[in-house]
């Protein structure tokens, strides 16, 4: 497996093994420790304490660990005690940088206005608040003349309803525990429907492009199987030929072989259509869990004017990947650098007209 995958199973490990009331410490990349709960021991050949191993290569200098990699018994032993038992669970990830000096100065560098829109913030209108996210395992499988399966990760932002596949890869390295150390307000959500649909439509792009990636190296699989059963067949059928030519004074005898070369072109027709449908791609997608993800922000409220009309902005800034999370157009709503105020809305230059 990729470094991607192994991350994305021991973290999907961790997480359900942890739900579950049990105890999981990473060793290393690739090998970890866990205490498991006695609703999970059996799938672990009934021990309790156990050590798991996320590749070959770790499994070699751990042989005593359970393997634990896509399509592997104990990975789907997790997976289905996940479908069968609640899938979510909480956590709130850490950060201690509840301010943000110079926000005025990042949305000005990061936000262009046009139209003769004015900006205005107050630093005293920054606050801290919880901003949630929604993270959904899905376990993607890839299926032809042979399987591949991966978990595929996707955080959703709740404040803005946008997919955040930067903070999955961030994930791994960041410290997530399951209480919150300040009392802050919770920023707005969106519905955990909606965060599915857009959830959704994410994975929708990046399956088409893992399908066209893992297509390219079926059909040149499929290419090499058509050309062998081709020549094998169309080889038996010009022997066949040769054969027939030279049995001009035997009417029975060339019936006979006119016969064996109709079954052998059958036979390739049908060697290449049972070919063609076991490369053919079959992929299925399925939610296997899902985590609520609280992280500290810091929001501001901006107001922008242009003649008579004021709107107000609010913006957030991410502490963690350390970036302004950018507004969205009031009209086609794709995140945008570039507003301006067109009849009432904050909009991009090209729905203002």
């Amino acid at each position: 497996m990729s470094t991607q995958e192994i991350t994305e199973v021991r973290r999907f490990a961790a997480e359900c093994i942890e739900a579950a009331g049990g105890v999981f410490e990473a060793a290393n990349g690739a090998v970890a420790e866990a205490l498991l709960p006695e609703a999970l021991q059996p799938a672990f050949g009934g021990h309790s304490l156990i050590e798991l191993a996320f590749d070959g290569q770790a499994l070699e200098s751990h042989p005593e660990a359970e393997l634990l990699t896509v399509g592997t018994p104990a990975l789907e032993a997790l997976i289905a005690y996940a479908a069968r038992h609640g899938t979510t669970t909480c956590g709130v990830i850490q950060t201690d940088r509840l301010r943000k000096k110079g926000f005025l100065e990042t949305v000005q560098s990061e936000i262009t206005l046009t139209g003769g829109c004015r900006l205005r913030h107050d630093e005293r209108d920054q606050e801290a608040r919880y901003a949630a996210y929604a993270v959904f395992h899905f376990r993607l499988s890839l299926v032809s003349d042979e399987r591949r399966e991966r978990v595929v990760i996707l955080p959703v932002n709740l404040w803005s309803n946008r997919a955040a596949p930067e903070l999955a890869e961030a994930l791994p390295g960041l410290a997530v525990t399951t209480g919150r150390p300040w009392m802050i307000p919770d920023a707005p959500r969106a519905p955990i429907p909606d965060a599915f649909d857009t959830a959704r439509a994410w994975l929708e792009g990046e399956v088409g492009r893992l399908q066209e990636s893992y297509q390219a190296r079926v059909l040149r699989r499929l290419e090499v199987d058509v050309a062998r059963i081709s020549d094998y067949y169309e080889g038996i059928a010009t022997e066949l030929r040769v054969r027939h030519e030279h049995e001009a004074d035997d009417p029975e005898r060339r019936r006979d072989l006119d016969a064996k070369i109709a079954a052998a072109l059958d036979e390739k027709e049908r060697k290449l259509r049972e070919t063609a449908e076991r490369y053919r791609l079959r992929t299925t997608v399925r939610l296997a869990a899902a985590r609520l993800l609280a992280q500290p922000k810091v929001f501001g409220r901006f107001l922008i004017d242009r003649k008579q009309v004021t709107r107000e902005l609010t913006l957030a800034y991410d502490p963690v990947l350390e970036r302004l999370e950018l507004p969205a157009c009031e009209s086609c709503c794709q995140p945008v650098h570039r507003l301006t105020v067109a009849g009432g809305k904050l909009v991009c230059p090209g729905c203002a007209g």
